[in-house]
């Protein structure tokens, strides 16, 4: 974002475009890590170039629209660290551990909660090496790590480790947000590799012969899930760190299974069915996935907002519940605004906002489209008649989540209006990336 602005460009809009490619460039990191590592155990390329490019497709699977969280970034960072704890078995070179521990400390900086998975790392070193200095390199590298991150919090934040500290903070002190099931993340990932081929994938990498000869990645991988587990606020999106280790775990899995001539490889008839069906599945998904994002109605009537000047006062009118507004995509120099959050507070809200003639645009979020009338007629009464201007439906990804939980999400479906009198500000066209 730096760069852009260096270039002149302010739009929150345009910039995506860059952080949206950069965060591919890293994800290539995750297809490297999963061809070197089943290159190094299998010794066949055949099957680290099948490794490689499910990593690959993994990039085009259906959370594309979520791309650009934390969670995406640190699990590519995540595996490029087993890698180098694979390395260390084969070699039994203390410089892979540096190199692992270096690259969890990083994983770490950028999603505080990997430290789940790589909690279980210095165990395992210690029950397979039966000796304290690789399970110490480790450690003593990955705090070296941490105490760097520490300084870099104490220069952008102030206080040495504050991220992390926060994170602590967080944890103890606030209150569920989410109301879920604590199976939703064993859920979660069997929905992610689809059934029911995913049951018999992770049936397969539970036997004792695969997750035995492959301690690191099968104990981290289930440390962190089984510790989100207890925690208890959770969110499906808290699972996308560890999606490119387990897809080094299937894929690893399944080779072991196939050197065992296991029943998948002698009815292959079975075989190719189930992985034909997760393939369509995948397939049929990932272009409504893909050519959407989700939170539509909340940002792209701001985005139309962007460059008007002098800025417009929007009044964003969702009484039956609060929301988080992405108020930067109106532009850097934020909008003015009010919000009404409860029908009670529209009296003093009028009285407070000088009354008629001192809104320029009205935001409707409505939980339900029958409540649009009466909103607009409850609002008139103090901002005199009103005139809709435009209305954005919820996208592809919202409507999908909000028919999947109706309680829980929102549409976020949108109706903008304008005083009937007034001459609004020319709002740009629906051309959200």
């Amino acid at each position: 974002m730096k760069v852009y602005h260096s270039f002149g460009v302010e739009s929150l809009n345009t910039m995506m475009y860059g952080i949206r490619a950069a965060h591919a460039i890293l994800s290539l990191m995750a297809v490297w890590a999963a061809y070197r590592t089943t290159e190094l155990t299998t010794r066949s390329w055949k099957w680290a170039v099948g490794a490689g490019l499910l990593m690959a497709a993994h990039f085009a699977l259906p959370f594309l629209s979520v791309r650009n969280l934390i969670e995406m970034v640190s699990g590519n960072i995540w595996i490029v660290a087993i890698y180098f704890l694979y390395r260390y078995r084969e070699e039994r070179s203390l410089h892979w551990l540096i190199a692992a521990g270096s690259v969890t400390g990083l994983a770490w900086m950028i999603r505080f909660q990997l430290a789940f998975a790589f909690l279980a790392v210095p165990f395992v070193l210690l029950y397979q090496e039966r000796r304290v200095k690789p399970a110490l390199y480790y450690c003593v590298t990955v705090l070296l790590m941490v105490a760097l991150s520490g300084l870099v919090d104490y220069w952008l934040l102030g206080d040495f480790l504050a991220s992390s500290f926060n994170h602590v903070k967080q944890g103890i002190t606030e209150g569920v947000v989410y109301n879920t099931s604590i199976l939703i993340y064993p859920a979660v990932i069997l929905s992610f590799f689809i059934p029911p081929l995913s049951l018999l994938l992770f049936f397969i990498a539970g036997q004792k012969r695969f997750w035995s000869n492959h301690l690191v990645l099968s104990m981290s991988t289930l440390s962190f899930v089984l510790i989100h587990m207890l925690i208890p606020s959770r969110q499906e999106r808290y699972m996308i760190p560890i999606i490119p280790a387990l897809v080094l775990l299937v894929v690893l899995a399944m080779w072991q299974h196939r050197v065992s001539d296991g029943f998948l490889f002698r009815w292959k008839k079975l075989l190719y069915g189930l992985a034909g069906f997760s393939l369509v599945i995948n397939v049929l998904l990932v272009g409504p996935f893909t050519f959407n994002y989700s939170h539509k109605g909340l940002v792209e009537p701001l985005i139309r907002l962007e460059g008007t000047s002098p800025k417009p006062t929007v009044l964003f009118v969702s009484p039956e519940e609060s929301r988080i507004y992405p108020l930067d995509y109106s532009g850097f120099e934020l909008i003015n605004r009010y919000y009404l959050n409860d029908w009670h507070d529209l009296p003093s809200l009028a009285t407070n906002s000088r009354g008629r003639d001192s809104i320029d645009y009205f935001f409707f979020y409505p939980n339900k489209r029958e409540y649009l009338a009466r909103y607009v007629d409850s609002v008139s009464q103090y901002f005199g008649p009103l005139k809709e201007l435009f209305h954005v439906a919820p996208s592809t990804v919202d409507r999908i989540l909000y028919c999947m939980n109706t309680q829980h999400n929102r549409s976020h479906e949108v109706w903008v209006y304008a005083p009937s009198q007034s001459r609004p500000y020319s709002l740009k066209s629906s051309q959200v990336r």
